[in-house]
């Protein structure tokens, strides 16, 4: 590899709605340790755990914290208030223990929420180069298995494949519905599992473990920002089709703000074999982004039809208007696709179609009906009419989450 000429590309990014791309997912940040909420809400104060630590210790009040936390542990309703224990218990000020001011969108007055942090370096948010490497792959088989022709027949094996799936699921469900033979259950059952839900093995187009042609590129994690360029989102869950969703607690994470401007390089050294990535052997990176765009493009597309479905259901919707301000979004968004610019989705809040190559069933072959069958098999949706998913995340402002501009 180190005797080809590299080529590089500068890429310029902006966030078009709030991006979060976790970090270590055994950590988030509490309510009753980690920052208090100011006190008109647009605020949270996150604070300098050692300092805190050590007056806690000088008022020896570690018994009391302690306590608190325990019980905090054990009961999610607790009572314990932080900031009351601050000034209570150490005679302090809050302000004496604020290491950062984040503002934050949707935490409603009095909810004590856990916090999900987004990857940093020494505390600086960026986006990894591993996220925006894999929306690149995933657009590159996209664009493989729909518009090419070895493409083409290893999405008509994947749905021949899906077809003998959905059959003995069908099988399995009968055996299970009519109480029939426990042996031949559990026969059943081993012949599905030995199906991964990886139909679609990049391993066909990128290839395998010591011939990976995807070590030919490489995209460095952007620069980090500013401390002060990160802000929390409470996140609510509306649904397509008429119901009660199961929770109205918010899924509230750590996010780079819209608007946000970014800077990355993407190097390629030109070695790739496979007749289908041979123009990443250019160094114009045309077809690259022209594929990241197609797929970009197919996703925003499937959006605009589930959510014009939606709306046209005649069954009364609490989330009509929360529905229509995301259809406005997307079809914007559409607009601009059209026009030229190129967009990926990154992070959380992600839709099984933005992650996987279930579209490919979709829109690269003449019939739906493996797609269908994906969706019965493995998200056990046999309703044909069906929403999946049925719900979607949005921001406080009713945005997606995710989408950036290159």
């Amino acid at each position: 590899m180190s005797t080809l000429e590299q080529k590089t590309i500068k890429l310029a990014l902006q966030t078009v709605t709030p991006v979060s791309v976790g970090g270590d997912k055994g950590e988030q940040l509490s309510p009753y340790s980690d920052y208090i909420t100011s006190a008109d809400g647009s605020l949270l104060y996150y604070l300098d755990l050692p300092k805190l630590e050590r007056a806690v210790l000088e008022a020896r009040a570690l018994d009391e914290y302690i306590k608190a936390i325990r019980t905090t542990i054990n009961n999610n309703r607790s009572e314990f208030d932080l900031e009351a224990f601050i000034d209570g218990a150490l005679k302090r000020d809050v302000q004496d223990f604020i290491a950062r001011r984040v503002p934050q969108r949707g935490i409603r007055p009095g909810q004590r929420v856990s916090i999900v942090p987004i990857v940093k370096n020494a505390g600086s948010p960026y986006l990894p180069g591993s996220s925006l490497k894999g929306a690149l792959r995933t657009a590159a088989l996209y664009q493989w298995l729909t518009h090419t022709e070895d493409g083409h027949l290893h999405l008509q094996t994947a749905a021949d494949a899906l077809g003998h799936l959905r059959r003995l699921r069908e099988q399995w469900l009968d055996l299970k519905k009519n109480r029939g033979d426990f042996k031949a259950i559990r026969t059943v059952e081993a012949e599905i599992k030995k199906h991964d839900r990886a139909l679609f093995d990049e391993r066909d187009l990128f290839g395998g473990l010591h011939a990976a042609e995807a070590r030919f590129l490489v995209v460095r994690d952007t620069q980090p920002l500013a401390h002060d360029v990160l802000e929390v989102q409470a996140l609510r869950r509306i649904r397509l089709a008429p119901g009660k969703g199961k929770s109205v607690i918010p899924q509230v994470m750590e996010a780079i703000p819209a608007g946000t401007s970014l800077h990355t390089d993407l190097a390629i050294w030109p070695a790739f074999r496979k007749k289908a990535l041979a123009y990443w052997n250019t160094g114009d990176f045309a077809g690259i982004f022209q594929h990241l765009q197609t797929f970009s493009l197919a996703c925003i597309e499937n959006e605009i039809g589930d959510l014009t479905h939606a709306l046209e259901e005649p069954a009364k919707n609490d989330f009509a208007p929360d529905l229509k301000r995301l259809l406005d979004f997307y079809q914007n968004l559409k607009a601009r696709a059209e026009a030229g610019e190129i967009f990926l989705r990154l992070g959380f809040g992600k839709t099984v179609h933005d992650n996987s190559l279930m579209l490919a069933l979709l829109n690269g072959l003449e019939r739906k009906t493996a797609w269908h069958d994906m969706r019965a098999v493995f998200h056990k949706i046999r309703r044909e009419s069906a929403f999946y998913p049925v719900t979607r995340l949005v921001t406080a402002d009713g945005l997606p989450m995710g989408w950036v501009a290159v």
